[in-house]
């Protein structure tokens, strides 16, 4: 894998002390992970796109898989810039398969791709925008710029094969927004073991208030207006929503 070139550190990486540049390099060694992880949620996305015959959408879920797999590569190398060692990218690591205890195919396959990229893909594009908002050094603008445009094409996915659908498999999909959408929240909701707080967001390190902030924007102003703009009730999700639009403590 080729990785397009990036910026070198700059010199704003000076001012801060050993320990803040190694919990810089922590928290991008671990979306390294993460990423890597997203690289096979694809392959699950890819799959499910085939067995429901949307061969092109299929196609670009293959090229989203190996998206992922370069962003794993450069969340690696900003780590490795921070902490001064080489972070390999990681290696295949195992997804976390959603459960949608009930749904049969072709529901649980639309699900799928549904969940992992109108849902998934949709916060995260939230998030990198807020990140490259507080980004002060050139390497980590450059690094979110890039996973940030290729997330936008990859939540595409999930609202393509949604308004690919007739009025009926639509319908089939509305009892799930909200089950979709806090599990998806949980996920985001899990804190780090080190959360290197809002000081450190110029380095790419936003806090666990931030990151909530973001993924609750995202749902609230993406998301629910999405499937609304597809005639799919979200009379549920927005109660629920109400009921949580509030930051974390």
């Amino acid at each position: 894998m080729t990785l397009r070139p990036l910026p070198e550190i700059g010199k704003e990486v000076d001012e801060l002390s050993l320990e803040q540049r190694r919990a810089v390099g922590r928290r991008w060694a671990m979306r390294a992970v993460a990423e890597r992880t997203v690289a096979e949620s694809m392959r699950r996305v890819a799959r499910a796109l085939e067995a429901l015959g949307a061969k092109e959408l299929a196609a670009v879920a293959v090229r989203a898989m190996d998206d992922e797999q370069r962003h794993a590569a450069i969340c690696a190398h900003v780590a490795s810039r921070y902490l001064g060692r080489d972070v390999p990218s990681p290696p295949p690591m195992t997804d976390v398969v959603p459960e949608y205890v009930g749904a049969a195919p072709p529901l649980l396959h639309v699900l799928t791709v549904v969940g992992m990229c109108a849902v998934n893909e949709t916060t995260a594009t939230v998030y990198l925008e807020a990140s490259l908002a507080r980004a002060a050094t050139v390497l980590v603008a450059a690094a979110t710029r890039e996973l940030l445009a290729d997330d936008v094409d990859h939540a595409r996915i999930g609202w393509a094969l949604l308004a690919s659908l007739d009025t009926n498999a639509r319908a089939a999909v509305a009892p799930w927004v909200k089950p979709m959408l806090a599990a998806n929240l949980a996920r985001w909701r899990e804190r780090p073991p080190e959360d290197a707080g809002s000081t450190l967001a110029a380095h790419g390190c936003l806090s666990a208030a931030d990151v909530d902030a973001a993924a609750l924007a995202a749902i609230r102003d993406l998301i629910l207006p999405g499937f609304e703009s597809l005639h799919i009730d979200t009379t549920e999700a927005r109660a629920w929503l109400s009921a949580i639009d509030k930051p974390i403590d």
